[in-house]
Protein backbone atom coordinates (compact mmCIF):
# COMPACT_ATOMS: atom_id res chain seq x y z
CA UNK A 1 0.00 0.00 0.00
CA UNK A 2 1.24 3.39 -1.03
CA UNK A 3 2.01 6.67 1.40
CA UNK A 4 -1.45 8.24 -0.34
CA UNK A 5 -3.34 5.18 -0.01
CA UNK A 6 -6.05 4.15 3.27
CA UNK A 7 -7.71 1.54 4.65
CA UNK A 8 -11.83 1.99 5.63
CA UNK A 9 -10.29 2.18 9.52
CA UNK A 10 -12.53 3.95 11.88
CA UNK A 11 -10.28 6.31 12.21
CA UNK A 12 -10.07 7.09 8.89
CA UNK A 13 -13.72 7.28 8.54
CA UNK A 14 -14.22 9.51 11.41
CA UNK A 15 -11.69 12.07 10.31
CA UNK A 16 -13.76 11.78 7.20
CA UNK A 17 -16.75 12.24 8.82
CA UNK A 18 -15.89 15.43 10.68
CA UNK A 19 -14.38 16.87 7.62
CA UNK A 20 -18.03 16.73 6.22
CA UNK A 21 -19.97 17.71 9.41
CA UNK A 22 -17.75 21.20 9.28
CA UNK A 23 -18.12 21.07 5.27
CA UNK A 24 -22.45 20.72 5.92
CA UNK A 25 -22.13 22.99 9.22
CA UNK A 26 -20.95 26.06 6.73
CA UNK A 27 -23.38 25.69 4.07
CA UNK A 28 -26.07 25.75 6.86
CA UNK A 29 -25.06 28.61 7.76
CA UNK A 30 -24.63 30.40 4.43
CA UNK A 31 -27.79 28.46 2.74
CA UNK A 32 -29.82 30.00 5.58
CA UNK A 33 -28.25 33.49 5.84
CA UNK A 34 -29.73 33.33 1.79
CA UNK A 35 -32.97 32.12 2.76
CA UNK A 36 -33.63 34.41 5.24
CA UNK A 37 -31.80 37.09 3.46
CA UNK A 38 -34.51 36.68 0.56
CA UNK A 39 -37.77 36.60 3.23
CA UNK A 40 -36.43 39.33 5.64
CA UNK A 41 -35.27 42.05 2.83
CA UNK A 42 -37.81 43.06 0.20
CA UNK A 43 -35.44 44.56 -2.09
CA UNK A 44 -33.50 41.30 -2.76
CA UNK A 45 -36.86 40.03 -4.18
CA UNK A 46 -35.54 40.03 -7.51
CA UNK A 47 -35.74 36.87 -9.50
CA UNK A 48 -31.98 35.91 -10.01
CA UNK A 49 -31.52 36.06 -6.00
CA UNK A 50 -34.61 33.55 -6.43
CA UNK A 51 -32.77 31.37 -8.05
CA UNK A 52 -30.17 31.53 -6.15
CA UNK A 53 -32.88 31.00 -3.42
CA UNK A 54 -34.32 27.83 -4.50
CA UNK A 55 -30.77 26.63 -5.24
CA UNK A 56 -29.70 26.92 -1.41
CA UNK A 57 -32.97 25.33 -0.34
CA UNK A 58 -31.67 22.25 -2.61
CA UNK A 59 -27.81 22.52 -0.29
CA UNK A 60 -29.47 23.37 3.14
CA UNK A 61 -30.75 20.04 2.30
CA UNK A 62 -28.72 17.96 1.18
CA UNK A 63 -26.30 19.45 3.95
CA UNK A 64 -28.57 18.30 6.60
CA UNK A 65 -28.60 14.72 5.41
CA UNK A 66 -24.94 14.67 6.41
CA UNK A 67 -25.67 15.03 10.03
CA UNK A 68 -27.69 11.38 9.53
CA UNK A 69 -24.63 9.92 7.74
CA UNK A 70 -24.62 7.30 10.68
CA UNK A 71 -28.32 5.95 10.20
CA UNK A 72 -28.76 2.71 9.02
CA UNK A 73 -31.54 0.71 7.37
CA UNK A 74 -34.29 2.33 6.31
CA UNK A 75 -33.29 5.68 7.39
CA UNK A 76 -30.32 5.51 5.63
CA UNK A 77 -32.18 4.09 2.68
CA UNK A 78 -34.40 7.40 2.78
CA UNK A 79 -31.21 10.11 3.33
CA UNK A 80 -29.45 8.27 0.57
CA UNK A 81 -32.35 8.84 -1.84
CA UNK A 82 -33.21 12.45 -0.55
CA UNK A 83 -29.17 13.35 -0.67
CA UNK A 84 -29.05 11.98 -4.18
CA UNK A 85 -32.44 14.05 -5.34
CA UNK A 86 -31.46 16.91 -4.39
CA UNK A 87 -27.87 17.23 -5.04
CA UNK A 88 -29.18 16.48 -8.68
CA UNK A 89 -31.49 19.44 -8.12
CA UNK A 90 -28.72 21.31 -7.41
CA UNK A 91 -26.71 21.24 -10.54
CA UNK A 92 -30.20 21.92 -12.62
CA UNK A 93 -30.76 25.14 -10.28
CA UNK A 94 -26.75 25.41 -11.23
CA UNK A 95 -27.50 25.18 -14.96
CA UNK A 96 -30.65 27.30 -14.79
CA UNK A 97 -28.47 30.37 -12.71
CA UNK A 98 -25.83 30.46 -15.71
CA UNK A 99 -28.37 30.10 -18.53
CA UNK A 100 -30.39 32.94 -16.66
CA UNK A 101 -27.11 35.34 -16.63
CA UNK A 102 -26.13 34.28 -20.17
CA UNK A 103 -29.47 35.46 -21.26
CA UNK A 104 -28.94 38.52 -19.30
CA UNK A 105 -25.84 39.43 -20.53
CA UNK A 106 -26.02 38.52 -23.91
CA UNK A 107 -29.64 38.55 -25.18
CA UNK A 108 -30.86 41.47 -22.79
CA UNK A 109 -33.51 39.25 -21.64
CA UNK A 110 -34.05 36.37 -18.62
CA UNK A 111 -36.12 32.80 -17.96
CA UNK A 112 -38.58 34.89 -15.89
CA UNK A 113 -41.25 33.73 -17.88
CA UNK A 114 -40.49 30.25 -18.11
CA UNK A 115 -40.20 29.76 -14.16
CA UNK A 116 -42.47 27.10 -15.03
CA UNK A 117 -40.38 25.54 -16.93
CA UNK A 118 -37.54 25.78 -15.17
CA UNK A 119 -39.05 24.14 -11.92
CA UNK A 120 -40.06 21.51 -14.19
CA UNK A 121 -36.46 20.97 -15.32
CA UNK A 122 -35.14 21.23 -11.43
CA UNK A 123 -37.71 18.92 -9.77
CA UNK A 124 -38.59 16.47 -13.01
CA UNK A 125 -35.10 15.60 -14.32
CA UNK A 126 -33.69 14.49 -10.63
CA UNK A 127 -36.81 12.54 -10.33
CA UNK A 128 -36.40 10.93 -12.93
CA UNK A 129 -32.69 10.15 -12.68
CA UNK A 130 -33.82 8.61 -8.96
CA UNK A 131 -36.33 6.26 -10.08
CA UNK A 132 -33.72 3.86 -11.37
CA UNK A 133 -31.83 3.83 -8.29
CA UNK A 134 -34.66 3.12 -6.59
CA UNK A 135 -36.39 0.81 -8.17
CA UNK A 136 -32.96 -1.20 -8.16
CA UNK A 137 -33.16 -0.50 -3.99
CA UNK A 138 -29.44 0.67 -4.62
CA UNK A 139 -29.41 3.54 -1.77
CA UNK A 140 -27.91 2.80 1.56
CA UNK A 141 -24.06 3.26 2.75
CA UNK A 142 -21.53 4.58 1.01
CA UNK A 143 -18.51 5.75 2.61
CA UNK A 144 -18.75 8.26 5.41
CA UNK A 145 -22.20 9.18 4.44
CA UNK A 146 -25.87 7.41 3.14
CA UNK A 147 -26.07 7.40 -0.87
CA UNK A 148 -26.06 4.84 -3.56
CA UNK A 149 -24.27 1.93 -2.60
CA UNK A 150 -20.50 1.22 -3.95
CA UNK A 151 -21.29 -1.89 -5.28
CA UNK A 152 -23.66 0.07 -8.02
CA UNK A 153 -20.79 2.13 -9.76
CA UNK A 154 -22.74 1.74 -12.94
CA UNK A 155 -25.52 3.48 -11.27
CA UNK A 156 -23.58 6.32 -9.84
CA UNK A 157 -21.92 6.65 -13.51
CA UNK A 158 -25.13 6.74 -15.59
CA UNK A 159 -27.35 8.96 -13.64
CA UNK A 160 -25.47 11.25 -11.14
CA UNK A 161 -21.66 11.53 -12.52
CA UNK A 162 -23.01 11.89 -16.22
CA UNK A 163 -25.38 13.62 -15.94
CA UNK A 164 -23.00 15.86 -13.72
CA UNK A 165 -20.32 16.04 -16.18
CA UNK A 166 -23.10 17.38 -18.31
CA UNK A 167 -23.82 20.01 -16.20
CA UNK A 168 -20.01 21.01 -15.91
CA UNK A 169 -19.44 21.20 -20.10
CA UNK A 170 -22.72 23.25 -20.25
CA UNK A 171 -21.94 25.47 -17.61
CA UNK A 172 -18.31 25.98 -19.25
CA UNK A 173 -19.72 26.48 -22.74
CA UNK A 174 -21.81 29.41 -21.10
CA UNK A 175 -18.98 30.79 -19.37
CA UNK A 176 -17.25 30.99 -22.68
CA UNK A 177 -19.94 32.85 -24.27
CA UNK A 178 -20.42 35.19 -21.83
CA UNK A 179 -16.98 36.22 -21.38
CA UNK A 180 -16.94 36.33 -25.58
CA UNK A 181 -19.57 38.76 -25.49
CA UNK A 182 -17.83 40.63 -22.73
CA UNK A 183 -14.42 40.62 -23.74
CA UNK A 184 -13.72 44.16 -24.31
CA UNK A 185 -15.64 44.95 -21.06
CA UNK A 186 -15.20 45.07 -17.33
CA UNK A 187 -18.21 43.30 -16.72
CA UNK A 188 -18.68 42.12 -13.12
CA UNK A 189 -20.75 39.15 -13.89
CA UNK A 190 -18.38 37.40 -16.15
CA UNK A 191 -15.86 37.63 -13.42
CA UNK A 192 -18.27 36.30 -11.11
CA UNK A 193 -19.27 33.48 -13.00
CA UNK A 194 -15.20 32.80 -13.71
CA UNK A 195 -15.09 32.39 -10.03
CA UNK A 196 -17.99 29.93 -9.63
CA UNK A 197 -16.96 28.27 -12.24
CA UNK A 198 -13.38 27.54 -10.22
CA UNK A 199 -15.44 26.39 -7.23
CA UNK A 200 -17.44 24.37 -9.02
CA UNK A 201 -14.84 22.57 -10.44
CA UNK A 202 -12.52 22.19 -7.71
CA UNK A 203 -15.33 20.52 -5.70
CA UNK A 204 -16.10 18.35 -8.95
CA UNK A 205 -12.10 17.46 -8.80
CA UNK A 206 -12.12 15.81 -5.38
CA UNK A 207 -15.48 14.03 -5.95
CA UNK A 208 -15.29 12.74 -9.50
CA UNK A 209 -11.47 11.89 -8.41
CA UNK A 210 -12.44 10.02 -5.30
CA UNK A 211 -15.05 7.85 -7.07
CA UNK A 212 -12.54 7.20 -10.20
CA UNK A 213 -10.18 5.86 -7.85
CA UNK A 214 -12.78 3.52 -5.72
CA UNK A 215 -14.25 2.69 -8.90
CA UNK A 216 -10.71 0.97 -10.06
CA UNK A 217 -9.91 -0.07 -6.28
CA UNK A 218 -7.16 2.61 -6.14
CA UNK A 219 -8.30 4.73 -2.50
CA UNK A 220 -6.22 7.74 -1.68
CA UNK A 221 -7.33 9.27 1.19
CA UNK A 222 -6.49 12.86 0.00
CA UNK A 223 -9.43 12.35 -2.63
CA UNK A 224 -11.58 11.02 0.82
CA UNK A 225 -11.08 14.03 3.08
CA UNK A 226 -11.50 16.35 0.02
CA UNK A 227 -14.66 15.38 -0.91
CA UNK A 228 -15.75 14.43 2.70
CA UNK A 229 -14.60 18.33 3.02
CA UNK A 230 -15.77 20.08 -0.13
CA UNK A 231 -18.54 18.38 -1.22
CA UNK A 232 -20.95 19.48 1.49
CA UNK A 233 -19.65 22.78 1.67
CA UNK A 234 -20.86 23.76 -1.99
CA UNK A 235 -23.93 25.65 -0.44
CA UNK A 236 -20.96 27.72 1.68
CA UNK A 237 -19.66 28.15 -1.67
CA UNK A 238 -22.39 29.38 -3.26
CA UNK A 239 -23.40 31.99 -0.86
CA UNK A 240 -20.06 33.47 -0.80
CA UNK A 241 -20.24 33.66 -4.51
CA UNK A 242 -23.77 34.71 -5.28
CA UNK A 243 -25.23 35.87 -1.92
CA UNK A 244 -22.51 38.38 -1.70
CA UNK A 245 -22.42 41.23 -4.51
CA UNK A 246 -23.66 44.71 -4.85
CA UNK A 247 -26.76 44.48 -4.72
CA UNK A 248 -27.22 42.55 -1.58
CA UNK A 249 -24.48 44.70 0.30
CA UNK A 250 -26.39 47.81 -0.32
CA UNK A 251 -29.61 46.07 0.89
CA UNK A 252 -28.19 45.20 4.30
CA UNK A 253 -26.69 48.67 4.65
CA UNK A 254 -30.45 50.15 3.77
CA UNK A 255 -32.17 48.01 6.34
CA UNK A 256 -28.98 48.68 8.59
CA UNK A 257 -29.81 52.51 8.35
CA UNK A 258 -33.75 51.75 9.11
CA UNK A 259 -32.47 50.24 11.70
CA UNK A 260 -30.48 52.68 13.39
CA UNK A 261 -33.29 55.26 12.29
CA UNK A 262 -35.78 53.24 13.94
CA UNK A 263 -33.58 53.40 17.33
CA UNK A 264 -32.73 56.82 17.01
CA UNK A 265 -36.49 57.55 16.77
CA UNK A 266 -37.58 55.85 19.44
CA UNK A 267 -34.47 57.14 22.17
CA UNK A 268 -35.58 59.02 24.62
CA UNK A 269 -35.38 63.30 24.51
CA UNK A 270 -33.37 64.85 27.12
CA UNK A 271 -33.89 68.38 27.77
CA UNK A 272 -30.01 69.78 28.40
CA UNK A 273 -31.32 72.90 29.79
CA UNK A 274 -31.76 73.33 33.55
CA UNK A 275 -34.05 74.64 35.22
CA UNK A 276 -34.03 77.95 36.39
CA UNK A 277 -34.61 79.30 40.09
Amino acid sequence: QSTWGYQSSPLTMQTAQILAIIGASLSIFGCSCIILSWFAIQDLRSFPFKLITLMSVTELIVSLCVFGARSTGVACWILGAVTNYFELATMMWISIISYNVHLVIVRRTTVQKYESYCHTIAWGIPLLLSIPCAAYNAFGRSDIWCWIEDEYTWLRLTFYYGPWALVIFFNLAVLCNVIRNTIHENHLVSRRMMLYATVFLWVSFWSFGHRIADSIHKRFWPFLYMHALCRPMMGFMNALVYGINRRSIAAFQKLRFREQLVTLQRAPVYNSEQPTN
